[in-house]
């Protein structure tokens, strides 16, 4: 919806908007209610009746939330999540949950949870987010998911229709998790993006304390640069730079589930079997470098699938593996890193002697050039992938370099040609 006249002059505030499912002349009075946003500023709530008899409300901690983006940046056919927008947030991160499963908890290095913990149900509502700012992972948010995911996905990313079909059918409409968190060495980010990020982690209504401030915002802009100084002052140098983050993930029926995580330098996807109430656990860190690795913590024996992807700006140097086929002990980490700017995969397993089917991809397709089947991944092994030539026309003819290491990957056991 596209909001065009404010009044604050009385309570409750009005903002006049332009509802698409409410088109004129459909709805030709400005003041069919309809077409008003209602805001109680002394309760922090707002009211909207629309189309269909749907009526949309939300307080502090209850009900629904409004999120504001300039028109700018979404005056074109939509979809979700917004990449431009989060074009905005430099550094973001989404994390997405898809298939017969949802969020338990997310947690990050310092123990700062996004949900309440111990809640005894697996969290559905805004309700459910840790009301604690101190204890709250900051400057994370739950973002809607409006429309259909693939638009979003495709040719931008390795979360391709297959991997991710479960997120657009019954089996669940899927979550997906913004994180605003610049790297610690580079010091506070763009204001405004920060307080992007900052509003829709937190903010429901801005401003709603008096009539004069909402006013003064209109015409001089005084609120939104007031605002800027808050979140530069509080939440920003406030947030505490943890370095990792754990992602709790309930099953929910007998499908299984589909993990990504989405970088403006990376992508991982984890895929794997999940029963009913049973719990997996995947991590990454460290969160402020280009190449965190990605660990699965399975609470079962399972079957495995990961991909990750190392994007660059230059179409050709953008170098992708899938791992499928892998065999995961109940409570032994599998892990997962891209080294040397992507061109070597890092693979680690706390469990016992497995074999994977190992896939390499380069260039823009990120069609598979190199297929290898039955990989040998040694119990407490590290071991270190290395395509010897990324030209597509002449990867398949060449060697991909295997190096085993002891369990601190420094010291090498074996070594070949695969």
């Amino acid at each position: 919806m596209r909001p065009y006249a404010w009044d604050d002059s009385t309570k409750p505030w009005k903002i006049k908007i332009a509802d698409p499912n409410r088109p004129y002349p459909r709805v030709p009075n400005d003041n069919d209610p309809g077409n008003i946003i209602t805001i109680d500023p002394d309760k922090n709530t707002f009211h909207f009746n629309g189309a269909g008899g749907t009526a949309y409300d939300g307080g502090a901690w209850t009900g629904g939330r409004m999120f504001s983006i300039p028109f700018n940046v979404l005056c074109e056919q939509p979809r979700t999540p917004f990449w431009e927008a989060l074009a905005l947030l430099v550094g973001g991160t989404l994390l997405i949950i898809g298939g017969d499963a949802s969020t338990k908890n997310i947690t990050d290095g310092s123990g700062k949870t996004f949900f309440e913990p111990n809640l005894g149900h697996l969290p559905e509502k805004w309700a459910d987010i840790r009301k604690d700012t101190n204890q709250r992972i900051p400057n994370m948010a739950l973002l809607p998911v409006l429309h259909d995911l693939s638009a979003v996905l495709r040719g931008r990313t390795v979360l391709d229709a297959n991997i991710l079909k479960r997120l657009l059918t019954k089996e669940g409409p899927g979550q997906v998790f913004y994180l605003h968190r610049p790297a610690a060495s580079h010091g506070p980010e763009g204001a405004i993006s920060t307080g992007v990020a900052t509003d829709v982690g937190h903010a429901v209504i801005a401003g709603a304390v008096t009539a004069t401030t909402a006013t003064t915002a209109a015409t001089t802009g005084t609120a939104v640069r007031s605002g800027i100084t808050d979140v530069v002052t509080g939440t920003l140098l406030n947030a505490l730079q943890s370095n990792e983050i754990t992602h709790e993930i309930e099953g929910t029926g007998t499908s299984g589930y589909q993990w990504g995580y989405r970088s403006p330098t990376m992508t991982a996807v984890v895929k794997a079997n999940l029963g009913s109430g049973k719990v997996d656990k995947v991590s990454v860190s460290p969160m402020n470098t280009g190449n965190p690795e990605v660990s699965l913590l399975p609470e079962s024996d399972k079957v495995v699938a990961l991909s990750v992807t190392r994007w660059s700006d230059q179409a050709q140097r953008t170098r992708g593996y899938d791992v499928t086929n892998l065999q995961a002990k109940a409570g032994a980490k599998v892990r997962a890193r891209l080294e040397d700017d992507g061109e070597t995969l890092m693979l680690h397993s706390e469990g016992g002697d497995a074999k994977f089917d190992l896939s390499v991809r380069s260039g823009a397709t990120l069609t598979p050039q190199v297929q290898k089947k039955q990989v040998e991944l040694k119990q407490g092994e590290v071991i270190r992938l290395t395509p010897s030539e990324w030209k597509p026309t002449e990867m398949v003819q060449a060697p991909i370099k295997m190096r085993a290491f002891d369990g601190s990957g420094k010291n090498l056991l074996r070594e070949a040609d695969l």
